[in-house]
């Protein structure tokens, strides 16, 4: 099957798409409460691509996973 052709959830039934997904991560990682952690990290890039944001920008995304994670030593002002 093709990257960009739609794909049946199983799960909801829900047809899935490269944009469905983007979409999806930017309104979960939208609503994503509790504080800032620093962390350094290495990830394999999974999908990359645009996708409209709750407030109308255009945001890219990066969809990955985490090969190396540690939590930061450095001191962040917010």
């Amino acid at each position: 099957m093709a990257r960009d052709e739609p794909q049946e959830d199983g799960l909801a039934g829900a047809v899935l798409t490269d944009g469905r997904i983007l979409h999806d991560v930017t309104a979960f990682s939208s609503r994503v409460a509790g504080p800032a952690t620093w962390c350094e990290f290495l990830a394999r890039q999974l999908m990359r691509g645009s996708a409209v944001g709750p407030d109308g920008r255009t945001l890219d995304v990066v969809i990955g996973t985490p090969l190396y994670v540690a939590m930061s030593d450095e001191i962040h002002e917010a």
